[in-house]
Parts: C-alpha cells; sequence; structure tokens
C-alpha cells in the first residue's frame, strides 16, 4: 500500500508551464487510472484558484509522465529532474521576503530547494507575493547576502567555514559553467539547515536541480527548484 502524502508545497508556476505540455494520448491514459477528469480544468493553474484536488492531480500526471520517459533521476546529477528523500528543515531567510527554504543532508550531501513561499500549501505568510518567473536568481543573490549579513555568527575558527575574512569568504562565491566554485561560501551553506528553525523531519521532493559541486572541505552541494515537497 503506497503512502498517502502529506504536501509541504506544490510549484503552481512549475505546473502551469508542464501540464500543457502532456501529450492527449498520455493524459487520456492517466485520467482514467486516476479518475479525474482534466477537461473540466483549465491547463492554467494559477490564475484560477485551483482546487488542491486539481493541482495534486496534474502533479501527479507530470511526476507519472517524467518517470515514464525516464526523465526522472534518483541521483543528484545538474540539469535534471531529481526524486528523493532526505532529513531536511523548512524556514525563510530573514529579510529575504517570498523564498522559502528547505535545507537538508542526504548522507552527507547538502541539498538546499527553494522557491516562492506562494507554493506553500499551509499558504504563504505574505499573501500576493509574486510568483516570479524563477527564484533561481534571487535564491543565489538571497544565499550569498546572508551569509554576509550572519559572517559575525558562523564559527569560522572550528572550521564551520574556513579561517579568514569576510572578503577571503566571499572570493570565490561567483557560479561558472552552472557549477559551484570551491569557495568558502559553499562552505557556509553546507550548514545551512542549522540556522533554520524548525525541526528536522524525514522529506521527499521531486525537483529540478541546478547546481552540484564541492565545498572548501571536498563536501557536495547541491541547489535546486521544487516542484513539490511532502512529508509521509
Amino acid at each position: 500500500m503506497c503512502a498517502l502524502r502529506d504536501y509541504q508545497y506544490i510549484s503552481d508556476s512549475k505546473i502551469d508551464v508542464l501540464f500543457p505540455q502532456i501529450p492527449k494520448t498520455f493524459l487520456d491514459g492517466v485520467s482514467a487510472e486516476l479518475g479525474f477528469n482534466f477537461g473540466l480544468v483549465s491547463g492554467k493553474v494559477s490564475g484560477h484558484c485551483p482546487s488542491l484536488e486539481s493541482r495534486i492531480a496534474k502533479l501527479t500526471v507530470i511526476e507519472s509522465y517524467l518517470e515514464k520517459h525516464s526523465l526522472l533521476e534518483s541521483s543528484i546529477t545538474p540539469q535534471n529532474w531529481v526524486s528523493g528523500k532526505y532529513v531536511a528543515r523548512a524556514g525563510f531567510l530573514q529579510g529575504h521576503k517570498g523564498l522559502v527554504l528547505f535545507a537538508g543532508k542526504q548522507s552527507k550531501r547538502a541539498i538546499i530547494l527553494a522557491g516562492s513561499e506562494s507554493h506553500l500549501v499551509s499558504g504563504s505568510l505574505n499573501p500576493g507575493t509574486d510568483k516570479g518567473w524563477s527564484f533561481m536568481p534571487r535564491l543565489l543573490h538571497s544565499l550569498e547576502n546572508y551569509v554576509r549579513q550572519n559572517y559575525d555568527l558562523l564559527d569560522i575558527e572550528n572550521g564551520l567555514t574556513h579561517q579568514g575574512n569576510l572578503a577571503e569568504f566571499t572570493a570565490n562565491s561567483y557560479i561558472f559553467g552552472g557549477e559551484f566554485t570551491p569557495g568558502a561560501m559553499h562552505t557556509a551553506l553546507y550548514d545551512l539547515d542549522q540556522s533554520l528553525p524548525e525541526p528536522s523531519l524525514l522529506m521527499f521532493f521531486v525537483a529540478r536541480i541546478f547546481i552540484v559541486g564541492n565545498n572548501l572541505r571536498d563536501e557536495s552541494v547541491a541547489v535546486g527548484s521544487p516542484i513539490a515537497v511532502w512529508t509521509e
């Protein structure tokens, strides 16, 4: 028996983009299996205040399509859709309105998934938050700003980052070719989950991974944007 999913996050923006691309022949087969008439709902979700039932049904179709066509990976690889689980915390970066994070560890790899808080199933703390076409540029700038603002709180001497001043700390924080450069900032990102207030939970996700790289301690850090996050 399949476990029921307690959805924390469903990205309507990604559903808006992906669902209309599903071929009708595939959609007809899944519709019969789910017992859901997709002809009764619009292909565009976010502008019509869709029911949770509609959002989950469309998400299920997208996930099934990715799986059937081998587009959903189980290992963390850049530029791919990935399905997985990790022990993570949810929360917000103080001073960065609209950005929600799910950050944690999978084995020895840190995974940071981020998106608009408007997609939280429980509802946004800031009604009217702009979903935006992509939160990735905002995410990367927000993470760098967060580390700069909280530099004095990081345990530099005991190896949370490397020993040095703020200029050295952020010197290698830029991105080239879709990968993290081996800089100290990404060493700090490895422990970003410890700064989030919520308790650690086993979370499941389907996400597009954009960046995978190693930090100064040769630990792996991955950053992506989820279409869904849930617990069981």
